[in-house]
């Protein structure tokens, strides 16, 4: 993995001026806050580098809205059409970038020939679907990206884990970790919509309660914003467990407390690769199909030695207290 210093002069060739990002998030299955945060980050560094003006154009999920507003970035909600929105958007705010980064299989990809006509220059976002529509850049930092993506002459990629999109600013921040205990990190991105910080949580205090040695174990579980239905859920269930588990709501950054980390149980997405940019350990469970195929990979190139590929409480405490003993 490499910094985006390194390439981030030819994602933006000429200098962007203003630049349109068409991202959504929230607690909806299939897509949480992962893309969100990318963009987020994207913003925050080209409007350093480039001094350029930014404006994103979101679905109203309100979770995925508020962040955005809290991270000081101005956006725009699409009422009812969003391609008439979208093209509205980009006339009103005189964008020459327009950067998408949605998850969706059925995206309606026929307009984006009609905004290159207009002049924008056109930046796509992919994960998992590995296609090339008619756009200038691709850019895909998913594992198998390079194997997988069909290519086309006319556009210009950065596919694979050297691409993948982190913030350098925030390696200065101070660790957070308990002393003299094992810390592991839970964490299921921003909204968990399929609730596996639960099923977790539950497994784990199910066994600290059997076993004292887990006491000496700290657990630092973290939700996010789009943690909005169970809140309260997980809340209660940790006031009722042990003193060596910590709810941490919505941080302002979670990097610390990786820094911090012996371990961190995951999902299968962006998590994983911040965690390899960091070079810490880490126990992925897919929480979506299109995660399974990623996961298999890190196991194959040995990133990972351990994962789950789907949830199952046996499994995972089996696959923890091997990795613990290893700890010790």
């Amino acid at each position: 993995m490499q910094s985006i210093k390194n390439w981030i002069n030819q994602l933006f060739d000429p200098a962007p001026k203003r630049i349109l990002f068409r991202v959504d998030a929230g607690r909806v299955i299939g897509l949480s806050f992962g893309h969100l945060y990318r963009c987020l980050i994207l913003s925050r560094i080209i409007k350093k580098i480039y001094s350029c003006e930014t404006i994103f154009l979101m679905k109203n999920y309100l979770e995925g809205v508020n962040l955005a507003v809290n991270n000081n970035e101005n956006v725009i909600k699409i009422k009812k059409n969003e391609k008439d929105d979208l093209f509205l958007s980009v006339d009103k705010f005189k964008a020459d970038y327009i950067v998408f980064d949605l998850p969706y299989d059925d995206l309606d990809l026929s307009y984006f020939t009609l905004l290159k006509k207009k002049g924008l220059k056109i930046i796509f976002i992919d994960d998992c679907r590995f296609i090339s529509p008619d756009v200038d850049i691709i850019l895909n930092s998913n594992i198998i990206a390079s194997k997988k993506t069909i290519l086309k002459n006319h556009i210009k990629y950065f596919l694979g884990i050297d691409y993948f999109i982190f913030d350098e600013s925030l390696l200065t921040l101070t660790p957070i970790r308990k002393k003299d205990f094992l810390n592991i990190v839970i964490t299921f991105g921003g909204s968990d919509p399929t609730d596996l910080t639960y099923k977790v949580l539950r497994v784990l205090l199910e066994k600290t309660k059997k076993d004292k040695k887990w006491e000496k174990i700290y657990f630092y579980v973290i939700i996010g914003s789009g943690y909005i239905e169970y809140v309260e859920k997980i809340d209660i269930l940790i006031k009722h467990g042990y003193h060596n588990f910590q709810l941490i709501k919505n941080p302002p950054e979670i990097i610390p407390y990786f820094l911090g980390s012996d371990l961190v149980i995951c999902a299968g997405g962006r998590t994983m690769y911040e965690l390899l940019y960091l070079k810490k350990r880490f126990f992925p469970i897919a929480s979506i199909e299109h995660e399974c195929e990623v996961i298999k990979t890190f196991l194959r190139y040995k990133i990972v030695k351990h994962a789950l590929l789907k949830w199952n409480k046996h499994s995972f405490i089996k696959t923890l207290e091997m990795i613990i003993e290893h700890e010790k």
